[in-house]
């Protein structure tokens, strides 16, 4: 899913936080540019998954209807929201821990989204999937217990929901905020006084779609992972790597 560019835009991952910030002022400050941060992506994230898995269900579903897609948000959004919540949490903590061990920047904004990303992301993109086909009364083969969720759940495209965070998620953070001082010294070289917010969503917006865009074809490559996973195809199964990145090169 782009969430990038969302991400930047509210700020929980890039922003320091007050020295010492006790409980009450992480409550007040970080968690609510936390919480809109999720539900925005939680929102787009279900809208836009949908139809996708949709198109890559290899005619195995019908057409979504504007009901279907209603249908799914409300059952789904509950749980994808406070997936974000926690994983935006997490990433944005452990930024800063890597960043105050002098990591450089770059790496440390990846490490972070990419390392939240490996069950984060991956859980949501399975959720998203198998939801989807779960509305169509297609629901994929139920596991018990712990182990049975990870594979089931977590598992299936895993190495690729880290590349897609990793890349399109901190690509978009990193390259998002060194865009928003580059835009700034050239308006300002060009005797224009630009306006901090301007420039950082500008910024942050063209960084993060064209980070997202840049990896459009590792999304594709998890959804055909997922759907694998739906219908319990042995072959790689759990995680189905290299079978998923064949199978999306030839239907794409």
């Amino acid at each position: 899913p782009a969430s990038a560019e969302v991400m930047e835009l509210f700020g929980e991952c890039s922003s320091q936080p007050s020295p010492g910030p006790s409980p009450r002022r992480w409550v007040q400050e970080v968690a609510p540019r936390v919480g809109l941060a999720g539900f925005t992506v939680a929102s787009i994230t279900i809208d836009r998954t949908a139809s996708q898995v949709v198109n890559t269900s290899a005619g195995a579903l019908p057409k979504l209807t504007l009901r279907d897609q209603f249908q799914i948000y409300r059952s789904t959004i509950a749980k994808q929201n406070v997936l974000m919540f926690v994983q935006y949490t997490c990433t944005r903590e452990m930024k800063l821990a890597l960043d105050s061990l002098s990591v450089a920047p770059a790496i440390s904004t990846m490490l972070a989204c990419g390392s939240l990303g490996v069950p984060c992301s991956s859980l949501q993109y399975n959720w998203a999937i198998q939801d989807t086909y779960r509305h169509f009364r297609q629901a994929a083969p139920e596991s018990p217990g712990l182990l049975g969720f990870l594979k089931q759940k977590v598992c299936p495209g895993l190495f690729w929901s880290f590349s897609r965070a990793a890349f399109a998620t901190g690509g978009g953070l990193y390259f998002g905020g060194r865009s928003a001082v580059a835009l700034e010294q050239r308006l300002r070289a060009g005797g224009v006084e630009p306006s901090p917010v301007v420039t950082k969503v500008l910024a942050s917006l063209s960084a993060g779609a064209l980070c997202s865009l840049a990896t459009q074809w590792v999304h594709n490559v998890t959804l055909i992972a997922g759907r694998m996973a739906v219908r319990g195809e042995a072959r790689q199964a759990p995680h189905y790597t290299t079978v998923a990145f064949t199978t999306a090169w030839r239907e794409m």
